[in-house]
């Protein structure tokens, strides 16, 4: 989980000075907040963890970014199979990590359309 957390933070941080680690609250069953170090704002984060997954074993990770104007909702939504890809994902053994960039969906802050 550690792992899983440092990657988010590099992501986000990508090119900024570090932040405390109180830029990460636990908000959900399995939703959070995380700081934006550029911009301030809270962003909307969510993992999904195979049901499979026993807390121990290492898996892979896919961070799903929402194209557009849209939201991480996209990744939630059933496909005409019935599936999402959140549980695809899962079904595939891959934690799937969704989030709101800065000023859509859950997240606070101004969308940078630069």
């Amino acid at each position: 989980m550690k792992r899983l957390w440092l990657l988010i933070w590099l992501i986000l941080a990508a090119g900024c000075a570090p932040h405390p680690e109180s830029a990460f609250s636990k908000t959900g069953k399995n939703e959070y907040r995380v700081i934006n170090p550029s911009s301030g704002a809270a962003l909307h984060v969510q993992i999904f963890f195979p049901d499979t997954w026993d807390g121990h074993e290492r898996l892979p990770a896919l961070i799903l970014v929402p194209g557009g104007n849209g939201n991480s909702a996209t990744f939630l939504k059933k496909s005409p199979t019935g599936e999402s890809n959140v549980s695809m994902l899962n079904d595939a053994g891959i934690v799937a990590v969704l989030f709101d960039p800065d000023g859509r969906g859950s997240s606070e802050g101004e969308e940078n359309l630069n």
